[in-house]
């Protein structure tokens, strides 16, 4: 088996998708059962990474769901947590005071300690895999993975077509990064898997596909402590997701849109790993586009700032209630892309119309933890044909749940 892989970017740790940065969060409390169970697959898959990397992919001291006692959000995930016996704790405001002093709990308020939580070091992870692709060529030689690097996918052809011969994939990219000349190159493929972040979106109708997919550039901000007197590191905090509302109103709510991202997600958080200061943002808040090429910042950079500033005065509302060692203010805010589906379940599947071609999109918010066992999945669509649907653990990511199963054309 021969295998090629394509990357848009130059480097693969570029700040143009979703996986970039310091730390993501890992994490087994869901309140679905479903990525409790993906978690813990992807577990074995992050010890064997960080084994061959040499240094530590995840740190820290466990994750802790914040929210209100009897809130719907963070009962959900007690119970999810107790129906599959993963372990966790229950901490009222004096507990989190002795063992999380970072924090501030009101007496209404109790936090989910789980103790498999920890801060993903986001960038690091991608230079590991990068360099697993390359140890598998020198160990298995050249021809096993061939690796195309500043490759833009203009085309995909033979769609539908199973009986007459490969796929063929047309990219176009420069000779090199010296150079401003481009070159057309093609792959034929007797499966591909399209993992393309944000860029799926325009490239759906090519596929003959309509999902309803969203994309929002999302804005994180970093908080330093007031003083070094209360550590705020992975060592001695742990990721949390506050379940309270940011109150932020995005263009989709305004719109009336019946999409998930439409709804108030809270936020979420991680201590400071390489990035100095608390890395926390209001979940899912960014200005929304259907285009990575033509994001908020590019093309209308009034409307990004007015949304920076709304969630950068949501952060310090949740901090004058939560973080007492925290400053107000962020001494650093950056953005990243998001490519959600309606529902914010993953869309995983084989095409439609044709089981050779597996789409692979909408992790973005909380898919970098799982890529593991996502990667397993992935691959045994790609080569077995079949569609999640037929697979009860992994239906609810299935085309099915869409309009003429993700079809922009009925069949017939």
């Amino acid at each position: 088996m021969q295998i090629a892989v394509v990357e848009r970017f130059e480097e693969p740790c570029h700040e143009n998708g979703s996986s970039h940065g310091d730390g993501r969060i890992f994490r087994f409390a869901y309140p679905q059962a479903e990525y409790v169970e993906l978690a813990q697959k992807a577990k074995p898959g992050w010890m064997e990474l960080q084994d061959f990397y040499g240094e530590d992919l995840l740190l820290g001291k466990g994750g802790l769901d914040i929210g209100y006692e009897y809130g719907t959000r963070i009962q959900s995930v007690i119970s999810t947590l107790k129906d599959l016996n993963v372990p966790f704790e229950v901490l009222g405001p004096s507990q989190m005071e002795a063992r999380f002093p970072q924090f501030s709990l009101r007496k209404n308020e109790i936090a989910v300690y789980q103790e498999d939580a920890a801060a993903a070091r986001a960038t690091p992870t991608i230079n590991a895999v990068w360099q697993y692709l390359k140890m598998l060529n020198k160990k298995k030689g050249d021809d096993i993975v061939k690796i195309f690097q500043g490759q833009n996918l203009v085309e995909v052809s033979g769609i539908g077509n199973v009986k007459g011969g490969d796929l063929s994939l047309e990219l176009n990219g420069r000779d090199d990064a010296t150079t401003t000349t481009t070159t057309t190159t093609t792959i034929k493929a007797k499966s591909i898997v399209l993992a393309m972040g944000s860029w799926i979106m325009p490239f759906l109708s090519k596929l003959g596909l309509e999902v309803p997919l969203i994309g929002t550039e999302e804005r994180v901000c970093y908080f330093k402590p007031k003083s070094q007197a209360i550590d705020h590191t992975y060592r001695s905090m742990p990721v949390f997701i506050p379940h309270f509302d940011h109150n932020i109103v995005t263009e989709l709510m305004e719109a009336g849109i019946k999409h998930e991202t439409a709804n108030d997600w809270g936020f979420y958080g991680l201590p400071e790993i390489e990035v100095p200061g608390v890395k926390l943002s209001a979940h899912h808040t960014g200005v929304s586009f259907t285009d990575p090429e033509l994001r908020p910042s590019r093309v209308d950079p009034e409307l990004s700032d007015r949304r920076k500033d709304e969630i950068v005065a949501a952060c310090a509302h949740l901090i004058s209630h939560l973080f007492p060692h925290l400053n107000l203010g962020p001494h650093k805010t950056q953005t990243c892309l998001y490519t959600s589906s309606e529902d914010h379940d993953f869309v995983i599947d084989t095409h439609p119309l044709d089981s050779r071609v597996v789409l692979a999109a909408g992790f973005s918010g909380h898919g970098f933890k799982f890529g593991p066992s996502l990667g397993d999945l992935i691959a045994n669509l790609a080569i077995e044909s079949t569609s999640t649907a037929l697979n009860p653990a992994h239906a609810r990511f299935s085309l099915k749940r869409f309009p003429n199963f993700g079809l922009a054309t009925p069949p017939g």
